[in-house]
Formats: C-alpha cells, sequence, structure tokens
C-alpha cells in the first residue's frame, strides 16, 4: 500500500493474519451455538451398535470437556430408533390382541384362537436362528427391514396356523377322532 509520502507499507505492518480452523456459519438451538457432526456408519454396522458404541466411548469424553453450561443432544435417524423401536413393539402387541380377539370370533373357539397363537413363539425362535445364520454368511443388522421381515414371517405362520386349526376341527366336525383330524 502506498502512503501519501509514496512509501511502499508492508501489509504485515497493517494488519495481522492468522491462520484457523473455524466453521463455515454459527448455528443455534434455541438461542444457544450449536456445534452440527454427522456420521454414517459403515455398511456392515447396525445403527443400533454404532449408537451403543458411540453413547458408552465417546460421549462421556465429550461431556468431560464441555462447560458447565454445555449439552450432548443425539439427533436424526438416531434419536428416532429407539422411539421407532418402542412405537413398533406396542403396534406388535396390540396387533396380536386384535388378532387373537379376531381369530376367537371368527373361529367361535378361544381354544382354537390359542393354539394358533402358541404358534408365534417357535416362529420367533426360528427367525431369529435364521437370522443367526445368515450373519455368518452376510451382515444382516436387526433393523426396520428386519422387522417387517419377521412381521411377515408372524402372519404367514398365523394364517398356517388358522389353516390347520380350521380343518382339523372341520375334521372332528365330520365325526374323526382326533387323531385323524391332526393328520
Amino acid at each position: 500500500m502506498y502512503t501519501r509520502n509514496g512509501f511502499v507499507l508492508p501489509l504485515s505492518q497493517l494488519a495481522r493474519l492468522d491462520t484457523s480452523l473455524e466453521p463455515a456459519q454459527l448455528r443455534r438451538i434455541d438461542g444457544r451455538r450449536a456445534v452440527t457432526l454427522a456420521f454414517d456408519p459403515p455398511a456392515d454396522i447396525a445403527l443400533d451398535d454404532a449408537l451403543t458404541a458411540i453413547k458408552d466411548d465417546i460421549l462421556p469424553l465429550l461431556r468431560a470437556d464441555l462447560p458447565a453450561d454445555g449439552s450432548i443432544q443425539i439427533a436424526g435417524c438416531a434419536d428416532q430408533l429407539d422411539e421407532l423401536v418402542a412405537i413398533m413393539s406396542k403396534n406388535i402387541a396390540l396387533a396380536l390382541l386384535v388378532l387373537f380377539v379376531m381369530m376367537a370370533v371368527l373361529m367361535h373357539s378361544v381354544p382354537d384362537s390359542a393354539v394358533v397363537m402358541a404358534t408365534l413363539p417357535l416362529a420367533v425362535l426360528g427367525g431369529v436362528l435364521g437370522v443367526r445364520v445368515l450373519g455368518w454368511f452376510a451382515f444382516q443388522p436387526l433393523d426396520l427391514m428386519t422387522m417387517i421381515g419377521f412381521v411377515m414371517l408372524l402372519s404367514m405362520v398365523v394364517n398356517n396356523g388358522i389353516l390347520l386349526a380350521s380343518q382339523t376341527r372341520a375334521a372332528l366336525n365330520e365325526g374323526l377322532g382326533i387323531d385323524a383330524a391332526v393328520r
């Protein structure tokens, strides 16, 4: 830069330049400064497992360095996962109750409905074992798609149980003995 007297001043005499690493923008949530960190787990790690590792290993270290009024909040798919699992669990329990009542009304038999519902624990066991065996060959997390697969499995098992109970009841009504009716 040139002065009035014609002298040249170097930039270092006019300003001090410091290089620093700072965020591209300042974010605020509820009037408080916020830093957002985005995390996508690798394809071979389930979101639930990644969240557990973050909560157990990383968050305690971060909380130790926070000021007294600082806080950490997990948001996005991460905080919705627990809520989604809780909602799906309640919905499945309600669906099973409604299914039992509907079967009892349609089949005119509470014991037959109970027999059909008794097949569900074995179906869940078979599904869990199937996912474990699949895990030997390819990674399969227990995520939303797997839960939907379990619901489909349970619906097929219930449908099969209804057919078996209905056919057995029809054979008993025709006068066959219990062994012949089951066969």
